[in-house]
């Protein structure tokens, strides 16, 4: 359920398990990708309404890159290297004024307006910040909770409003800052957390999975990229990866409402206009 890329990677990786009969991806809307939407111009410009690029750090990032390979997309691959100037230079508009976020150890320790202090005080700041036991909490609320309101409302606002179009006021903690959110349940601070993690992680490094063999996998950390993008925008990657599925006899509709799902025995009975029985159901909304 869902035609975003969760749910269309998630056909993707079904169709390698052994056993799997039918595949049948269900989509609300009139359109697949989720929050991968392009807009295309004649000029050539391009518009990105959601994300405009992907990391390839860690497991997930290299899986994501082994699936473009996979697709045949490696030469439409677009990437931008740590050091250059669209890693560093980030800006945000507010009380009249452009101004450049901190990007350097030493500007951590500068007063840079808007911020009302120097970053790092609140980071001294987290290390005694109170830890609210929960599940769940409002971006926002946590970020000022345990950096300072000025983090949550020059940094970390402006962030979520870039990537996703979403209000850190409204939006969960794990929505995009799950990892931060366990390492306070967890550890009782960010900072304390995360250098927990970075020593386990010199010492002990995680097994290298399959994708880290991919050939794009190794160029990506040869090259140190810090993100990627592709050729015509990221639905270039939805659209080709819906192509496949269909290629491979997977089944994807559009503007399909479930109604609702029953569970007897050991199978699922999704009404959606018509009657799906099914051994599993993944919701990727």
């Amino acid at each position: 359920m869902g035609g975003g890329i969760a749910g269309l990677s998630t056909a993707f990786y079904l169709l390698k398990q052994a056993g799997t009969k039918r595949i049948v991806v269900l989509e609300s809307s009139k359109r697949l990708g989720g929050w991968i939407d392009t807009t295309r111009n004649e000029d050539g410009i391009i518009y990105e309404h959601g994300p405009r690029t992907v990391r390839p750090a860690g497991v997930q990032g290299a899986n994501t890159l082994a699936m473009i390979e996979e697709l045949g997309l490696t030469d439409r691959v677009r990437s931008v290297k740590y050091g250059e100037p669209s890693t560093t230079n980030r800006m945000i508009y507010t009380q009249g004024k452009l101004h450049k976020l901190p990007s350097t150890l030493l500007s951590v320790f500068m007063n840079l307006p808007p911020f009302e202090k120097p970053l790092v005080l609140s980071l001294i700041r987290e290390l005694r910040a109170p830890v609210k036991k929960g599940s769940d909490t409002p971006l926002f609320e946590f970020i000022s909770r345990r950096f300072g309101e000025d983090v949550a409302q020059y940094a970390v606002d402006p962030l979520v409003r870039g990537i996703c179009a979403g209000n850190s006021r409204e939006v969960s903690v794990h929505f995009i800052a799950k990892y931060l959110h366990q390492l306070e349940q967890r550890s009782g601070s960010i900072v304390k957390g995360y250098a927990a993690d970075y020593l386990k992680g010199l010492m002990f490094p995680p097994p290298k999975t399959q994708a880290e063999n991919c050939d794009l996998v190794k160029l990506a950390r040869l090259e140190k990229w810090a993100v990627w993008g592709l050729e015509n925008g990221l639905t270039t990657f939805t659209e080709t990866l819906v192509y496949y599925l269909r290629e491979k006899g997977v089944e994807i509709f559009t503007d399909t409402q479930i109604q609702d799902i029953h569970v007897r025995g050991s199978s699922c009975i999704v009404n959606a206009g018509s009657t799906i029985i099914c051994d599993k159901v993944t919701m990727a909304q």
